[in-house]
């Protein structure tokens, strides 16, 4: 009998902890900005003057920190070229890096650049102001943003996402006393995946001509 109790007991001990583990509920992710140390995002890059024509490239979170002033940012590496840097505040998102070089201000790249709200409102609008200098001048340049779309649903290389924020930007300067227009964008944050596509029309203001750069999510890995 004390036999039979003892593998009665030691029965419902381990059917108590298997029943424990299978309850166990994973926590969905819903940030529009996920870090974790590992996570990886490719995407292809294509451009209409043919420079970049389905040119892979891959961005993999390290487990690195940089400070900024009071803000610290995760360190992205990228296979484009110099790091991507991260943060997320109560206000909302932040980077720092390379994602707006194209449009080939230089100062772009170093800047804090707030690009999406904690709170997704629709039709939300706010701005970022930066001095970049051309020709020995200072161009005062604005870029605007208006959350177009919170809960979008789209479909990139094939891969459905739902979830979608949509931020669409529009950047301007004024030099020598003229508003100038420097360019567009679109740019689209899946939650739990982070940034699933954006495309930048350019605009040389001094030609008039205008090109564009097209950046989708191939694949990803959210650890």
């Amino acid at each position: 009998m004390k036999k039979l109790l003892t593998v009665i007991v030691l029965f419902a001990t381990i059917t108590s902890c298997k029943k424990s583990s299978d309850t166990t509920v994973k926590v969905p992710n819903t940030s529009y900005s996920p870090v974790s140390v590992g996570s990886t995002w490719t995407y292809l890059r294509n451009s209409s003057d043919s420079v970049y024509k389905d040119s892979v490239y891959k961005f993999t979170v390290t487990d690195s920190t940089v400070s900024y002033g009071d803000t610290v940012y995760t360190v992205v590496n990228s296979t484009a070229g110099g790091d991507v840097y991260y943060a997320v505040k109560d206000t909302g998102y932040f980077r720092k890096g390379s994602l707006l070089s194209s449009l080939g201000l230089e100062e772009l790249s170093s800047y804090a650049e707030f690009y999406l709200p904690k709170k997704l409102v629709k039709n939300i609008t706010w701005s970022n102001h930066i001095d970049v200098k051309y020709l020995g001048n200072t161009i005062p340049v604005t870029i605007a943003y208006t959350l177009s779309g919170t809960a979008d649903a789209l479909t990139i290389l094939g891969n459905h996402f739902s979830n979608v924020a949509h931020v669409s930007a529009s950047f301007s300067g004024t030099y020598l006393g003229y508003k100038i227009a420097l360019g567009t964008g679109d740019f689209y944050y899946a939650q739990g995946i982070g940034l699933i596509s954006f495309n930048l029309a350019t605009i040389d203001f001094m030609t008039g001509t205008s090109s564009t750069n097209t950046f989708n999510l191939k694949s990803y890995t959210i650890k």
